[in-house]
């Protein structure tokens, strides 16, 4: 049995992080070890799964109109009745806002829009063309979180 390294071709120079054309989310460590991610449910670890999804599937471009319906998460495996309370604990660890609040009526309403808050995201203005702004990382402002009852508490944040 060959081991690793023993007369192999690896070469640390032939080794790509992300293979040519593949959409990717970059996360940072303090991201992933902050007390906003260890402390999500299971469904809100699975939501912002889809989210990133929706926002390689525009190349990274998007982020701020994000458009996942009910049904997009419901085949992810969040229940339709635990959708909007995910949605919310998303928002209170200050990892997704909602730009704007859609309404449902019979297929033909409008979509909320979403964004990642540690993404960089687009904005559009009136008069002009679009531009980008660096993340907000507004997870970094959680202090902590009660693990029953999802009550978060902020620092107090100067305007």
């Amino acid at each position: 049995m060959k081991k690793f390294g023993d007369g192999s071709n690896f070469k640390p120079s032939k080794v790509r992080d992300v293979p040519p054309g593949q959409p990717f989310v970059q996360k940072a460590v303090k991201l992933l070890e902050s007390r906003a991610m260890r402390t999500l449910s299971r469904h809100a670890h699975l939501m912002l799964l889809r989210f990133e999804v929706e926002h390689c599937r525009h190349a990274g471009k998007e982020n701020g109109y994000l458009v996942v319906t009910y049904d997009q998460f419901v085949e992810w495996g969040i229940p339709r009745k635990l959708v909007n309370p995910t949605i919310m604990e998303l928002v209170n660890a200050r990892l997704l806002v909602v730009e704007h609040k859609g309404r449902a009526r019979g297929g033909d309403g409008q979509p909320s829009l979403y964004r990642l808050t540690y993404l960089k995201s687009k904005y559009v203005p009136i008069s002009g063309s679009p531009y980008f702004i660096e993340p907000s990382n507004d997870w970094e402002k959680v202090r902590y979180q009660t693990a029953r009852a999802h009550q978060w508490c902020h620092r107090s944040v100067p305007p």
